[in-house]
């Protein structure tokens, strides 16, 4: 009977029939990483539209001024 890993299996199996695995926390750790990368773009894109806009700002001075 093999033991140890199997290819395409999610979780971790230790082997004892009683124990629980642990493929709810795999679960949780990806749903965790997909809402830092969505949190991460919003940031990024706020960042942009942040510069964006100074560089409007400063566009818009200069206009001004001459």
């Amino acid at each position: 009977m093999p033991s140890g890993r199997v290819a395409g299996k999610v979780g971790v199996y230790t082997g004892n029939r009683g124990s629980q695995s642990y493929s709810g926390l795999n679960e949780e750790i990806i749903w965790i990483s997909i809402a830092m990368s969505i949190l991460i773009g919003i940031l990024i894109l706020v960042a942009l539209c942040y510069l964006f806009h100074e560089k409007c700002k400063k566009r818009r001075e200069m206009y001004v001024n001459t």
